[in-house]
């Protein structure tokens, strides 16, 4: 790859490029490096969007001067591919001129690191879950050590795994926290009310984010507050499980599972309490959602995420993780006072101000910059 100099660095813009598993998926990493990657395409950064596999039918909205490209077509069995994707990724960055490559899910380093070598692009490391959080997967954990050793920087969520990762990884890379941005702008205090029947859950439905607690505990809620419903909104491997945990409890009509769509937004607005029942998290974004349009919410106070984001009591409860009795209570807690859900709903609207997309785009731009300094090797 011919080298860069610092100079013609310094005199254009930096050429980003994003690289995931598909911009095509539908959940929160996507979601979040969809809204960064724009971001910056708005502040004159060359921005790519590079996925490992089925790279031109984003999920969401990509600015038009954010190019897409893809490695496949279609998922592979990759780990037969492996020296094609890490040849692949090389020569793109070469032909795109890339400074400087944003691994979008740490476990993408296993590619990223060799296809930077001996090159003079930086590569970032981007963390979406808790250091505690290997999704029970060995190479997921393998894949944060080469990141702090080999990565020039890796970005946290939160500040609570900061500082579990700093004591734990042998490192190089810069370690910094930047939390995901709200995807909305916050609401005005005047354009809700509270009393809709409609708690929302939203997410993939998938063991991590603990959908199947919530029926279990709405068994409690449907005896107290029969005239209220649940939407879970989402898709993933879990729905049929779920769907029959559902018809099993006869809670067929009160709790119903909504096809996750681009206008969320609609659902926010019609809920008057958000749910978060995760077993671990890394910053989730519906939460910062959910409070941009003044939910009061309920959440386990799982590792990492909900507690850097609720202050319990004052714009949300945070319960004991994994105990269903008493998250049904708290939602019951909201569901029988409507003044309590909406102060709490209004104290959520305000606290949402410290993830506002300007602001978390302003540290990525800080992190950006600041790689130049570093050019070339």
């Amino acid at each position: 790859m011919p080298q860069v100099s610092r100079e013609e660095i310094n005199h254009r813009p930096v050429n980003v490029c994003f690289f995931l598993g598909s911009v095509s998926g539908q959940g929160g990493t996507e979601r979040v490096t969809t809204l960064i990657a724009n971001g910056l395409s708005e502040r004159g950064y060359k921005v790519s969007l590079l996925s490992l596999w089925n790279g031109h039918q984003p999920a969401f909205a990509v600015d038009h001067r954010v190019r897409l490209a893809e490695i496949f077509d279609k998922p592979r069995k990759f780990r037969w591919k492996y020296t094609t994707i890490v040849r692949r990724l090389r020569r793109f960055m070469q032909e795109n001129r890339i400074d400087v490559l944003i691994s979008a899910d740490v476990i993408l380093v296993f590619y990223a690191i060799p296809a930077c070598a001996r090159t003079p692009v930086r590569h970032i490391a981007w963390e979406h879950f808790n250091f505690l959080a290997d999704l029970k997967k060995g190479p997921r954990k393998l894949s944060r050590r080469l990141a702090a050793r080999y990565a020039d920087a890796v970005v946290l969520l939160t500040r609570q795994d900061l500082r579990l990762w700093k004591p734990h990884v042998s490192r190089r890379a810069k370690l910094m926290a930047i939390p995901n941005p709200v995807t909305f702008p916050r609401i005005g205090a005047e354009e809700r009310s509270w009393d809709h029947k409609l708690v929302i859950a939203v997410g993939r439905l998938t063991y991590q984010k603990g959908f199947d607690l919530l029926i279990r505990g709405w068994q409690q809620i449907a005896e107290a507050a029969p005239d209220w419903q649940l939407y879970l909104i989402g898709g993933g491997e879990d729905q049929p499980m779920l769907e029959t945990q559902i018809r099993d409890g006869r809670l067929d009509e009160v709790i119903k599972i909504i096809p996750f769509d681009e206008h969320i937004d609609r659902y926010y607005r019609k809920a008057s309490i958000f749910c978060l029942p995760s077993r671990f998290e890394g910053l989730p974004m519906v939460l910062l959602e959910a409070q941009a349009f003044a939910l009061p919410s309920v959440c386990f106070n799982c590792y990492t995420g909900p507690a850097d984001v609720i202050e319990d009591g004052k714009n949300g409860f945070l319960v004991e993780e994994g105990n269903v009795p008493a998250l049904a209570e708290k939602l019951l807690a909201l569901i029988r006072d409507e003044t309590r859900r909406k102060q709490m709903g209004l104290a959520a609207r305000s606290m949402a101000g410290r993830f506002e997309r300007n602001t978390v785009i302003d540290q990525w731009d800080a992190l950006l910059s600041g790689m130049n300094d570093l050019m070339p090797r």
